[in-house]
């Protein structure tokens, strides 16, 4: 194509460089189509691609540009290789096919391009004996390790055929399919949100605008318009979450660490995550040990103004499933909520580009609620895993278990026994040993034995017990106490004392006994 006064045309050699950084395929994600073949004539081929403009050649035409020189406006990086057909629908739609929609077209194209470089590709009859194949055995001739992404792009690509101002990254994990749709340029479409939703939402979309918190919301308390894109989603999601994250982002270390009251340090593992900024204030989150540790932060853009919050959290889940006795950084987690609870301050570094943008130091976070919840679960676990490793045997974590305080206390005495000793001093025991005995045909006996003048030892004994632990049977073995000196008190008259009458009883200790504790 020749160049003339009023347009500024692609050189012969742009033309041919572009065409073939796409391997003389359309660039539009949706088409893909080759654009050159063989002729009739052995000494010609046939060409149906065009060496479009991203912005206009001329003034008047889709997309100019008024401050691009004429010579940019010649340059490879202001082209795109199309076929005929895309190149008049993005010419007749400059609204809809905006400079940054064709800019990442263009990316994409020679990105598959590279990647294909030297491959194989597969010819229809190839395909059909391979879909024929899997029809017929239930498994592809051939094996494709990358099947999933590429039917994550295959689906990546389809929606973003329906409104190209998007770029749209589809994945599948854990039975839940996610659609990231990132905008190209600024959209104008029509969100209605359902009555019995407004307030949540308008309390979410305050707190993205605040203070940048991303916001989450069922798909079914919104209808979309004005986006081919959106309402096709949208019209097949059921139960599904929009989530709206604001932008900008920038990538964040945050690194921690604990002081204990006598200047002990505990270091926690770097924080890797982001920072978000709201109008208000900004938020950073950053997670460690793969994922199993979070941390956010927020502050004021006004360091005077009072309003910091910080939330420590533990992704549970990620150890579903998972042999108790090796649950991956068990004892980090643990040792870390532990000294939290104790009393130890919390100290942080908020680190951008390498360069210090935050500090906090001296923070006491052990009577959070947050904090008290974490360890008392974290707790429960670690008793769990010692009393396991006791009895020799394995189970599996369930983050879906419901906690009970009874097997909690059973779990704690049973540790108490096989780690810190069978006897102790009566005096290092809660409470004193009570029981409910019933009187029977010779009352006198009783009484006789309720009026010991002397000490005695007495044994109680309790179980065997069989227990739902993270939500699998477990039998634990029987326990046994024996205090060496108490003796009985009786709170109540018991003169009038008649068979079958219920005589609650304390077991008051002497001085010297000793409780002895063994596991039957």
């Amino acid at each position: 194509m020749g160049k003339n006064e009023n347009r500024d045309d692609f050189t012969q050699a742009t033309i041919n460089i572009l065409r073939r950084r796409v391997a003389d395929r359309c660039s539009n994600p949706g088409c893909r189509a080759p654009t050159s073949g063989p002729s009739s004539d052995l000494k010609k081929s046939q060409n149906i691609g065009i060496a479009a403009h991203i912005c206009a050649a001329a003034p008047g035409g889709p997309r100019y540009s008024a401050v691009m020189t004429a010579d940019k406006r010649a340059d490879i990086n202001n082209a795109i290789w199309l076929c005929s057909n895309c190149s008049i629908m993005i010419d007749r739609d400059p609204e809809t096919f905006k400079v940054g929609v064709l800019q990442n077209w263009k990316t994409e194209a020679e990105k598959q391009a590279r990647e294909e470089l030297g491959k194989r590709l597969v010819s229809s009859d190839v395909a059909a004996v391979e879909m024929l194949t899997t029809a017929l055995t239930g498994f592809p001739k051939s094996f494709l390790p990358k099947a999933i992404e590429n039917a994550a792009l295959a689906s990546s690509a389809a929606l973003e055929a329906l409104d190209p101002r998007f770029k749209v990254k589809a994945s599948y994990a854990d039975g839940h399919t996610t659609f990231s749709l990132m905008a190209q340029e600024n959209l104008n479409f029509e969100l209605q949100v359902k009555e019995d939703y407004k307030q949540e939402f308008v309390e979410k979309y305050r707190q993205l605008l605040n203070h940048g918190t991303p916001m989450g919301i069922s798909s079914d308390a919104i209808a979309i318009a004005g986006s081919k894109l959106l309402e096709e989603i949208f019209s097949q999601t059921e139960n599904g979450i929009l989530e709206i994250s604001s932008q900008p982002k920038k990538a964040a270390i945050q690194k921690f660490w604990l002081v204990g009251p006598n200047a002990e340090v505990h270091i926690v593992n770097d924080l890797c995550g982001e920072i978000t900024f709201g109008r208000e204030s900004f938020s950073i989150s950053g997670t460690a040990y793969d994922g199993l540790l979070e941390v956010v932060s927020r502050q004021k853009h006004n360091p005077h103004v009072p309003g910091a919050k910080l939330t420590i959290t533990v992704n549970f889940r990620n150890w579903a499933n998972q042999l108790l006795s090796e649950l991956p950084n068990f004892d980090q987690i643990y040792t870390l909520f532990t000294n939290l609870r104790t009393g130890w301050t919390f100290n942080t570094r908020v680190e951008i580009d390498g360069k210090e943008m935050f500090v906090g130091k001296g923070a006491k976070l052990q009577d959070e609620d947050s904090i008290r919840t974490i360890f008392y679960l974290l707790r429960y676990i670690f008793l769990a895993r010692e009393v396991m490793r006791h009895l020799g045997t394995e189970i599996r974590f369930d983050p879906d278990y419901n906690y009970d305080e009874k097997v909690f206390d059973l779990l704690a005495e049973i540790h108490r026994i096989t780690s810190v000793g069978s006897v102790c001093k009566v005096s290092e025991v809660n409470g004193n040993a009570t029981c409910v005995l019933i009187a029977g045909e010779d009352v006198d006996a009783l009484k006789a034995v309720l009026a010991v003048a002397n000490p005695e030892p007495i044994k109680f004994t309790k179980g065997p017990f069989n227990v739902d632990l993270f939500n699998q049977s477990v039998a634990l073995p029987g326990l046994s106490y024996t205090l060496t000196k108490v003796r009985p008190h009786v709170n109540e008259d018991i003169s009038d004392l008649k068979p079958g009458q219920e005589v609650p009883i304390e077991w008051k200790p002497e001085e010297d006994c000793e409780m002895v504790s063994i596991l039957l």
